[in-house]
């Protein structure tokens, strides 16, 4: 049986090879995050944000005599001993003398403590009442002659500082001070391990009783000693003119003169009042602009973390001056966490200068 030979048709009649299926590209659904009115809203809401920093930035910085010491002072809650480092001398102590361990422990008065605290009181207005002395000759430029009258007058406000610094009365009102303080310094120890009502309230009504007892006596003390740069400008001297006759004449030449009187009251929160002011107002105008956005946004947060945990709305913490009343929660909290959302977002290059920014600054293609 002769072997059948299978035949070959030709290639044009042979059935093409299947075609592989490729894989359809998997397409992500994209989602819109921000809409036109979401873009808009944000924009506005950076701009009052930052318009509210800027106004209470120029305000602070149009006021010569504003100060953040009160707000320091007053500071309650587990970071309070933290914001009172920023003020010199929060207590007075520096200024009443009454850090000498002589008479630091103790709590009645007898003669040799009054004679301790007395001595100390001495020196220590005394070397304050020469520092004054100094500025004043630095900032007038006395000459030798000036300087010999000006020593008179010092003389005579250092003899009140003798007779203030060993008055019986008020070395007695000192020590009363150094007391309380002692007491406050016991009951905050009290405090922190109890959760009473009233113990905390006696804690305030003794921090209050601090304050007008630390203004009475400091402010009698610096009376003496800011008085003598008044008394060096209205200062007259006799001196004989060209005929020989006794003539008075002011202490200080004309262009001493026109200088004006010498600041005295410096501010014991300095850095703090410095650094408030004018990181409100940087960090405003850096928002109102879109400037720098996400990098304002944090020093904001800063600033508001920083006045929130000074007297945070926490349960048994004394209440801070407000327009309500809040717990755990206040406004300088929720305004904290929506400049943090605004850090995340790209606000800054919607309807701001960073945007400007960034398009200057992409690469040509």
């Amino acid at each position: 049986m002769a072997q059948l030979r299978p035949t070959l048709s030709p290639a044009s009649q042979q059935p093409q090879p299947p075609t592989p299926q490729l894989a359809r590209p998997q397409t992500v659904a994209t989602v819109r995050m921000f809409t036109g009115w979401t873009i808009a809203l944000l924009v506005i809401l950076r701009i009052f944000i930052g318009w509210h920093f800027f106004i209470e930035g120029v305000y602070k910085l149009c006021q010569p005599d504003w100060r953040a010491t009160s707000y320091l002072v007053a500071s309650a809650g587990p970071f309070r001993e933290y914001f009172r480092m920023f003020v010199k001398d929060v207590d007075g102590r520096e200024a009443l003398a009454i850090n000498d361990p002589a008479i630091r422990e103790g709590g009645e008065l007898d003669g040799r403590k009054a004679a301790a605290l007395s001595k100390s009181l001495e020196e220590s207005l005394t070397a304050r009442l020469k520092e004054m002395y100094d500025r004043i000759v630095d900032f007038y430029g006395l000459d030798n002659d000036q300087r010999k009258e000006a020593e008179k007058l010092r003389d005579a406000k250092k003899a009140e500082l003798d007779l203030l610094a060993h008055d019986k009365d008020f070395v007695a009102q000192v020590w009363d001070y150094k007391v309380l303080l002692d007491e406050i310094a016991r009951q905050e120890k009290v405090a922190d391990r109890t959760i009473l009502t009233f113990e905390r309230e006696r804690l305030q009504d003794m921090y209050n009783r601090k304050a007008r007892i630390r203004a009475g006596l400091v402010t009698r003390v610096d009376k003496i000693i800011t008085s003598l740069p008044t008394a060096v400008y209205k200062a007259k001297h006799t001196v004989t003119d060209d005929k020989g006759a006794p003539v008075e004449k002011a202490l200080l030449s004309e262009p001493q003169w026109s200088k004006g009187f010498m600041k005295t009251d410096f501010s014991p929160s300095w850095f703090s009042d410095f650094s408030n002011k004018w990181a409100l107002t940087i960090v405003g105008v850096c928002l109102i602009l879109g400037l720098f956005t996400r990098l304002a946004c944090l020093g904001a947060a800063g600033l508001l973390a920083m006045y929130y945990f000074a007297m945070p709305p926490l349960p048994g913490v004394p209440e801070g001056p407000s327009e309500g009343h809040y717990l755990v929660i206040n406004k300088n909290l929720i305004e904290l966490v929506t400049v943090l959302m605004l850090a995340t977002t790209r606000v800054g290059r919607w309807g701001g200068l960073d945007g400007l920014i960034a398009s200057k600054a992409k690469p040509a293609v």
